[in-house]
């Protein structure tokens, strides 16, 4: 499912969301993400995992805490 040139998504869990290394819980955790991050979408590898890039960072993020969004 690859993303549109500049589609974007926003971050909406209630707290912290992990960004990880690999689709799936087991991935280990690269970093967190906040409620209301706005992230670029790469694509999205399956119906619950989302590639995204924030700043220099690529990881994987679960898309039930996401809803696509306009970039900044």
């Amino acid at each position: 499912y690859p993303a549109s040139a500049q589609e974007c998504v926003k971050v909406t869990a209630a707290r912290s969301l992990n960004l990880r290394s690999d689709s799936g819980t087991t991935a280990p955790v690269i970093g967190w993400l906040l409620a209301g991050d706005v992230l670029h979408l790469v694509d999205q590898v399956d119906p619950n995992w989302w590639r995204v890039t924030t700043g220099a960072r690529v990881g994987f993020v679960r898309s039930s805490y996401l809803q696509i969004t306009a970039c900044p």
